[in-house]
């Protein structure tokens, strides 16, 4: 019969060996449970334990084996009678009081003054974006301590999922009735966007993706600035030039976390900015994303549409995205930072998987998405779309 100290002991080992803040209890007992080569669910009836010690091991100070925490107190012992006897500090109880009180609202006011700082420095310094509120706060710590208790929190925060994809052609209408021939479903004229020069049609791609067919607004004048997707080159018309990930706030990501994260990771997305288009019913939509000059072929930019409908949720419905293939320049870099820092999701109900393949014919890159439609399987995006069987032969 293993001892509770054993038990703890052995919990504490599997949690510092694995180092996964995704591990739930019942993955620790099981690794426990290979660790000393026992039937699986042998240490179920001690889960209740096994949940206790885990929930222990959140806090940095309770990880300290017995002996370890017997040694801390006994050098803050040794310390404390050291200073009563060569110090020359007073002795009695009331100064002592004072005293200990003295130093600890002196470290209290030493500790906030810091994190105020450093929250300063890592903002107007480093010009990192945080999540307003507590969640920015435990952000700031992570950045000094990964391994703790914040730390850990702010990596199982980190997730977010694909949010749409960008499909460009030259006229709209054009591209509205190629995706429909292509699917079966006529994508919806969307809006146009004030000031960029462009307009889009959307067609739903699930509960929470969606395909943007976009063009140049001939409605508008000539934008300042180059129209984002290089909408103004012909050669990249017809295809999927481009797509968008999205926070998934119920997991408590931030499109500032995402930033931030991508930021470190030397792949600067921009400064995060507020956009809004009103719709042909005459909603007004308001949604925060960083740069679109950033985003183009695997690279995607970030969005978050707040208290907004999504577009998935408003768009005409009877195609899923079941696969994504994204192509370009070092390509399974950014898929290795997407997945693995950036936690991104499957796609949608399907599961389908996002993968990312170096190279391509397009020097910014290209996108390969693979749609279940009323007609069938079909490939968008690729040089030429087309149809594909169910087990994805080309018809």
């Amino acid at each position: 019969m293993l001892s509770a100290d054993a038990l703890e002991a052995l919990i504490f080992e599997v949690i510092e060996e694995e180092r996964d803040p995704e591990l739930t209890a019942k993955d620790i007992r099981h690794i426990a449970e290979q660790k000393l080569g026992l039937p699986r669910d042998a240490l179920f009836p001690r889960n209740q334990e096994i949940c206790r010690v885990v929930m222990k091991a959140e806090s940095p100070v309770e990880r300290l084996s017995p002996g370890e925490t017997a040694a801390g107190r006994l050098a803050l012992a040794i310390v404390a009678a050291a200073l009563i006897a060569f110090s020359g500090l007073p002795t009695s109880l009331w100064s002592w009081a004072g005293l200990a009180l003295q130093t600890y609202l002196g470290s209290y006011v030493a500790q906030a003054a810091f994190g105020l700082g450093y929250r300063w420095f890592v903002v107007n310094i480093r010009h990192l974006p945080l999540t307003p509120g507590d969640a920015g706060h435990d952000e700031c710590n992570a950045l000094l301590f990964p391994l703790s208790t914040e730390g850990r929190r702010v990596a199982r925060r980190r997730c977010c999922g694909v949010d749409h994809l960008v499909y460009t052609c030259a006229d709209l209408s054009d591209g509205a009735d190629a995706i429909e021939r292509l699917t079966g479903v006529r994508p919806a004229a969307g809006g146009s966007h004030p000031g960029v020069g462009t307009h889009n049609a959307l067609l739903s791609l699930g509960d929470s993706a969606y395909l943007e067919v976009i063009a140049a607004d001939p409605a508008q004048p000539t934008p300042a600035a180059p129209r984002p997707f290089s909408l103004d080159d012909e050669r990249t018309h017809g295809r999927i030039i481009a797509f968008a990930v999205h926070p998934e706030a119920a997991r408590g990501a931030s499109i500032e976390l995402l930033a931030a994260t991508m930021q470190e990771e030397g792949r600067h997305p921009g400064r995060i900015g507020t956009m809004r288009r009103r719709t042909p019913s005459g909603e007004l939509l308001r949604w925060r994303m960083t740069a679109l000059s950033r985003a183009e072929g695997p690279r995607p930019w970030l969005i978050d549409w707040g208290g907004s409908a999504h577009p998935a949720t408003t768009s005409p419905a009877g195609c899923s995205l079941v696969g994504l293939t994204c192509h370009g320049a070092r390509a399974s870099e950014m898929g290795a930072l997407l997945r693995g820092r950036l936690g991104l999701l499957p796609l949608g109900a399907s599961g389908g998987a996002v993968d990312f393949v170096d190279g391509g014919d397009e020097a910014g890159g290209y996108l390969v998405a693979e749609l279940e439609t009323p007609k069938g399987r079909v490939v968008v995006g690729a040089a030429s779309s087309r149809a594909v069987g169910r087990r994805g032969a080309t018809l």
